[in-house]
């Protein structure tokens, strides 16, 4: 009998994705994309056409506009990076499958 479980230095065949994931996927990467987009948009507008609007003081440790912008940018994007994996993950879809085969009560 073979073990469920695969050995440490082994890890299982990927599986390929069914065409209602990639579509789902693909929803979340440019839903994401265009979050982002409008973020740093709007940063580089700031610092095209109004550039002295980045110096005002924040009430944040009295930094910049400048770089609590820039901070945002950046944990931004690691924040959707890991909302797309945590919506995206394998899990996710079985879990919703499972939870729509469930009889209606």
């Amino acid at each position: 009998m073979k073990d469920p479980v695969p050995p440490a230095n082994e890890s299982p065949e990927p599986r390929e994705l069914t065409h209602e994931e990639k579509i789902k996927n693909g929803r979340h990467a440019f839903l994401f994309f265009f979050i982002y987009l409008a973020l740093y948009l709007g940063f580089v507008g700031l610092t095209a056409f109004s550039p002295e609007t980045l110096t005002v003081a924040t009430p944040i440790g009295g930094l910049n506009l400048a770089i609590v912008y820039g901070m945002v940018l950046i944990v931004g994007a690691i924040v959707l990076a890991s909302l797309y994996a945590f919506l995206n993950r394998p899990e996710a879809d079985a879990e919703a499958k499972a939870g729509q085969d469930a009889p209606a009560s």
